[in-house]
């Protein structure tokens, strides 16, 4: 059987983490995962690497540091943070993006946030919505997922929740949208391995 080669931004991170974890899982099909980390050394990328993942150390805005990787990818799964800023993060996107379309990926698939489009004003909506916006000027093969709020986040609220109190800065009435990072992991995997089922940027433009 062959495989598949995908190039994973933030693998071993909570939402690059899961979607590594279901490409190597196999019940997606065979992938050969290449796993970017700043931490090549750290415990999480050494468990990749012991399930075959080929780790690349590595920084989304230095494109040197991963463009010899990307060339030789079908696929790339990117993800970005907002921890160093709303600049930051748009750089972190448009760089991986501008490097896919010029090694000439098959696939890109980029995880944003729900609401993205809708001009809403916040910085971390507005950073993913300015990527989004250039890989569409790209031309990419692109499929963008849009997830929402992650409950891993509740981590951090750890022992105020066990006190009994869940801090939310939002009305009693407010609903909201919330999902596992597994599921992310689960959705990109299956978009990674069956790429004409799944919605492209780029062959939307053109039909």
């Amino acid at each position: 059987m062959s495989s598949r080669s995908v190039f994973v931004v933030g693998a071993t991170g909570k939402q690059g983490g899961a979607v590594a974890d279901h490409l190597l899982s196999g019940e997606h099909g065979k992938f050969d995962v290449y796993a970017l980390t700043r931490s090549p050394d750290g415990e999480a990328a050494q468990s990749l690497a012991d399930r075959g993942a080929t780790i690349i150390s590595g920084d989304l805005q230095d494109r040197d540091s991963y463009w010899a990787t990307v060339d030789r990818v079908d696929a790339v799964y990117c993800m970005t943070h907002f921890a160093g800023g709303y600049d930051s993060e748009v750089e972190q996107g448009t760089t991986i993006a501008e490097v896919a379309a010029d090694v000439g990926v098959e696939q890109f698939v980029f995880s944003s946030v729900g609401g993205a489009e809708r001009e809403t004003g916040v910085p971390h909506f507005e950073s993913k919505w300015e990527i989004e916006q250039r890989i569409r000027d790209l031309d990419l093969p692109a499929t963008i997922i849009r997830p929402v709020f992650f409950m891993q986040n509740f981590e951090m609220q750890r022992e105020m929740i066990h006190d009994g109190t869940v801090a939310f800065p939002l009305a009693e009435v407010t609903p909201v949208q919330m999902l596992d990072v597994d599921d992310i992991g689960a959705f990109a995997a299956s978009a990674l391995a069956n790429p004409a089922q799944h919605p492209s940027l780029a062959k939307r433009r053109i039909a």
